[in-house]
C-alpha cells in the first residue's frame, strides 16, 4: 500500500479530527455575484439573501452545506449525470413510481425519502437497517445506500435515526455590498388598441392580464447580487469529519467495521476532489482564481496543529476502489425497486395511526 494509502488508513480510524479545503474562488466575470434566496423571517415580507455580520465584514451565503451535499451526490450517478469512475463504488439502484423514474441518489432524503418507504417490498429492510444504525451497525445501510453515510440523512418520519454529514461543503462570499435591480416587461402590443382584448377597469381583470403577458408590467425593486468590495472574496470550504467517520462500525466485527471506516472515506474523498463545474445559478458561475496558488488539503489534529497534504482525485480514487472490494467483493448490481400506491398508502396510514395514539394519550 502507498504511503497515502497508510495516512488515509489511519485517518480513517480516528487519527486525526478532518481535513479540510478551503478553496479561494472568483466570479467568471467582474465582482458581482448572485447568492440564492431564502423564504423571509417575518410572513408576508419578500424572499431575500442570507447577509451576515462578521468581525465588521459583510458575509453571503452562496451556497449552503445541504446544496452542497445536494450537487456532489449526484456525481455518483453514471453519466451523463454523474462521473462514471464514481458510480461503480456504490450501488445503482432506480425508483419507479408510474412513468417516473428517479435513483437513489437524487433524492432529498436519501434512504430516508418517503418515495423509498413507497417500495412495499423493501421498507422493511430499510426500517431495518435504520433500526440497526441505532445500536452501531452502519453496515446493513452501506449495503445499499453508502451515501447516506457520506451524505447524512435524518430518518424522522420513522426509526429517529440521525446520519450526520461527514463531508460537509459550502461557499460564502467576505466583503460585500448588497445590490438591487428593476425591470419592465412592455407588451408586445396594445392588445385593446388592436381590438384583441376589450377595455376594463376590473382590477382582477387587468391583473390576470399582467399574469397572462398583455400589460405592461414592472417587476419593482429586487435583490440584484452582492458586489465584492474592498478585498472581498470567495471561499467554498470542504470538511471530511475525520472523528465521524471514526464512529462508524459494524457491531461487535471489528474488521467489517475498519473496512467500512475505509469505505466511508475514500467516498467522501472521491466527491471531494472530483472536477465540478460550479454553476450554481443564473448570475453565480465560480472558478479559481488566477493569480492564486491551487489550494491544498489540511489534516487537522486533535490539538488544533495542522498539516498540509496532497490528495490527488486520482488516487484518492484507487483507495475508494480497493476499500470497495474489501467490503464488498462481489461488488453491486444495479436494482430497480418500485414504489406503488399500496406502499405509500401505507407509509400515510402509519403517520396517521401515529397521530391518533398521540392524540389518545394526551386526553
Amino acid at each position: 500500500m502507498t504511503d497515502l494509502g497508510n495516512k488515509l488508513n489511519e485517518w480513517a480510524e480516528g487519527k486525526a479530527a478532518a481535513l479540510v479545503l478551503e478553496q479561494p474562488l472568483r466570479p467568471v466575470v467582474g465582482t458581482l455575484v448572485f447568492p440564492p434566496t431564502f423564504a423571509p423571517a417575518k410572513k408576508g415580507d419578500p424572499s431575500d439573501y442570507i447577509i451576515d455580520e462578521v468581525d465588521g465584514q459583510r458575509v453571503a451565503t452562496l451556497d449552503t452545506p445541504g446544496a452542497e451535499a445536494n450537487r456532489l451526490e449526484p456525481l455518483f450517478m453514471p453519466p451523463p449525470k454523474g462521473h462514471q469512475e464514481l458510480s461503480e463504488l456504490v450501488p445503482q439502484i432506480t425508483i419507479t413510481a408510474g412513468n417516473t423514474q428517479k435513483n437513489l441518489l437524487e433524492l432529498g432524503h436519501r434512504a430516508a425519502d418517503a418515495l423509498v418507504r413507497s417500495v412495499p417490498d423493501k421498507a422493511k429492510m430499510v426500517e431495518a437497517a435504520f433500526e440497526q444504525v441505532l445500536v452501531g451497525d452502519y453496515g446493513a445501510l452501506a449495503a445499499f445506500a453508502p451515501t447516506s453515510l457520506v451524505f447524512g440523512a435524518w430518518d424522522s418520519r420513522g426509526t429517529g435515526a440521525k446520519l450526520p454529514r461527514l463531508l460537509e461543503a459550502r461557499i460564502d462570499a467576505y466583503g460585500v455590498e448588497k445590490r438591487h435591480r428593476a425591470a419592465q416587461y412592455f407588451s408586445a402590443i396594445d392588445y385593446v388598441e388592436t381590438g384583441l382584448l376589450e377595455q376594463s377597469k376590473d382590477k382582477k381583470q387587468l391583473d390576470q392580464r399582467s399574469q397572462a403577458g398583455f400589460r405592461d408590467s414592472p417587476s419593482g425593486r429586487q435583490p440584484g447580487g452582492v458586489e465584492l468590495v474592498d478585498g472581498g472574496r470567495i471561499v467554498r470550504t470542504l470538511t471530511v469529519h475525520l472523528a465521524g467517520i471514526r464512529r462508524l462500525g459494524c457491531g461487535t466485527d471489528s474488521e467489517r467495521g475498519s473496512q467500512l471506516r475505509q469505505y466511508i472515506l475514500g467516498l467522501a474523498l472521491a466527491a471531494a476532489t472530483a472536477p465540478m463545474p460550479l454553476f450554481l445559478r443564473q448570475g453565480c458561475s465560480l472558478v479559481p482564481p488566477r493569480d492564486q496558488p491551487q489550494a491544498r488539503w489540511r489534516v487537522v489534529a486533535f490539538d488544533g496543529s495542522e498539516e498540509a497534504i496532497d490528495l490527488p482525485h486520482d488516487a484518492v480514487l484507487a483507495y475508494a476502489r480497493a476499500a470497495r472490494d474489501r467490503l464488498f467483493p462481489r461488488g453491486f448490481k444495479p436494482e430497480t425497486w418500485t414504489a406503488t400506491k399500496e406502499g405509500a398508502q401505507a407509509e400515510v396510514k402509519k403517520r396517521a395511526k401515529g397521530d391518533d395514539e398521540v392524540a389518545a394519550a394526551s386526553q
